[in-house]
């Protein structure tokens, strides 16, 4: 691998996202993530925010959100499980491209009444402007083409109501060797070859700061946040 790899983002496909895998692959795959998630940081990154914006939350109106990419299901787990314990009402919807992983997700929340997982294309879903109070994204915004990038942005900004929280891979060459370490540690085939590709296709802060500028959305602000990861996030004023 050149030395100057993560000078730029690629966009190889990964496994995942491009071609049949079997449900018990899947799953495994899933799961890791799960983890990973748990363990590493993405739930927190997606809670503290929460932990931030819900301070001017009325506790007796029901809040919505939206969990693009939603995978197993476990972000919005995590959120009605912190919701629960802060007193808030909060509805989840999960929406994943792709039916093999939407109908594992509905089997893991199929316990909570709280969470909807839906079936669907984000770009091509008719949805209503500020269908949800906030949409909230991890580690999906790296799976996207750049041209798709502002679109998603964008979509966003269109269905939430009161703000978008973002969280996703760190592109650098010692988040790689991380990543890839991890991956070959605990992780089955396809996640030996997506997680290191994933980071490949993930971004510098300047990418993601550069996407929320370009795209004229200034509520949005990037951060480092720990384990290689990086946020962009904000509430409408």
């Amino acid at each position: 691998m050149p030395a100057y790899w993560n000078s730029k983002r690629i966009c190889e496909p990964e496994i995942m996202d491009s071609r049949p895998v079997s449900d018990e692959e899947m799953r495994v795959g899933l799961k890791f993530l799960r983890k990973t998630n748990q363990f590493f940081g993405g739930n927190r990154i997606i809670l503290n925010y929460l932990n931030e914006f819900s301070k001017s939350w009325d506790k007796n109106k029901p809040i919505h959100i939206l969990d693009v990419g939603c995978g197993l299901g476990d972000i919005p787990l995590a959120i009605l499980d912190w919701a629960k314990l802060q007193g808030y009402k909060i509805k989840m919807t999960g929406i994943d491209l792709i039916p093999q992983i939407t109908q594992i997700a509905k089997e893991h929340t199929s316990k909570n009444l709280n969470i909807e997982i839906k079936t669907g294309d984000i770009f091509l879903e008719n949805i209503e402007p500020n269908s949800y109070d906030y949409v909230t994204a991890s580690l999906f915004l790296h799976h996207l083409e750049d041209t798709q990038l502002n679109l998603a942005l964008k979509k966003f900004d269109h269905i939430s109501r009161r703000g978008i929280i973002i969280s996703d891979l760190r592109r650098s060459t010692l988040s790689y060797w991380a990543v890839t370490f991890v991956s070959n540690l605990f992780g089955n085939e396809m996640v030996k070859h997506d997680g290191p590709l994933s980071v490949r296709r993930a971004f510098t802060f300047s990418e993601l700061e550069n996407l929320a500028t370009r795209n004229e959305l200034s509520y949005l602000k990037t951060r480092v946040e720990p384990f290689f990861r990086l946020s962009l996030a904000g509430e409408k004023t």
